[in-house]
């Protein structure tokens, strides 16, 4: 089953830390957070980061930045993890897919508000513009 179709469900970050790893391009810091999340009673913990890409992507060539990026997620946090629901053990909090979703829906909200604003002071107008014909 494609990743795109696991479902949402939420999730406690339960720890994170900061890796080392060495690349051909010298060393990289790694952002590695673990949760744990609840399908039908049941408990999972993972530490997956994206289901089909590797974690080293988001890696970073300096540590002060991986530690920036590790501090968005503190322990405790709310976060949002997909799981295969063929096999709830299998999950990730990062789908880039999704988030194109998420920013196309919130685009479109945008848009709507602000053609509806538009409509309303089109509106406005024209009534107003009634008014001083009928006066």
């Amino acid at each position: 089953m494609s990743a795109y179709n696991w479902l949402r469900v939420e999730a406690t970050i339960i720890s994170n830390s900061i890796y080392e790893t060495h690349a051909r391009n010298g060393t990289l810091w790694c952002p590695d957070w673990s949760y744990s999340y609840e399908v039908i009673g049941i408990r999972y913990e993972s530490n997956k980061m994206e289901p089909t890409i590797t974690t080293s992507l988001h890696c970073f060539s300096n540590k002060y930045e991986a530690e920036d990026n590790i501090n968005n997620l503190q322990v405790g946090s709310k976060v949002i993890a997909y799981y295969n629901p063929n096999n709830p053990s299998q999950s990730a909090i990062i789908v880039t897919k999704v988030g194109v979703l998420e920013f196309l829906l919130l685009f479109s909200g945008f848009l709507l508000l602000f053609t509806g604003i538009l409509i309303c002071k089109e509106a406005i107008k024209h009534k107003n513009n009634t008014t001083k014909s009928n006066a």
